[in-house]
């Protein structure tokens, strides 16, 4: 069976979808995936997945991702050019970070392409949608290491 993705839509605010990938064959884990997208400037229930921003995170980012879902602020910077001459040229960044007092969390990821900056939206994390996304995240770790 192939994993589906679980999505948070923010009307007139922008969405979030988060998923996994299985393990290939010849890598030794899979990926887990969150994307984040405008709403369109005419409609306000559809969303820019053209324009999405996405970052691939490890099995073990996914356990620093659960820690965030506790309320605890964590950045993640990915630069697929580390190591080389072209790094820090593009580069994807989130922050998951708590309101101040502390009733959500606030997901914000960025992509850098040269001098330009893409910001996505600012996609608001219920109490609620955290305890799903615990769960999804704690159930999907087993089978990104392909023990199951």
């Amino acid at each position: 069976m192939k994993p589906i993705s679980h999505s948070l839509y923010r009307k007139g605010k922008g969405a979030a979808t988060f998923g996994f990938s299985l393990p290939p064959e010849d890598f030794k884990t899979g990926t887990f995936f969150i994307s984040v997208a405008e709403p369109l400037q005419n409609d306000g229930e559809k969303f820019n997945w053209d324009q999405k921003i996405t970052i691939a995170l490890s099995v073990d980012e996914v356990g620093k991702l659960l820690l965030s879902l506790g309320g605890v602020q964590q950045d993640f910077f990915h630069d697929r050019n580390m190591g080389t001459s072209k790094q820090g040229e593009s580069a994807t960044i989130m922050r998951i970070r708590p309101s101040d007092d502390n009733k959500v969390l606030f997901l914000n990821l960025s992509k850098k392409n040269g001098d330009q900056i893409q910001k996505g939206p600012a996609i608001v994390i219920s109490k609620a949608d955290a305890i799903v996304l615990k769960s999804l995240m704690t159930a999907a770790i087993p089978r990104m290491l392909g023990w199951t």
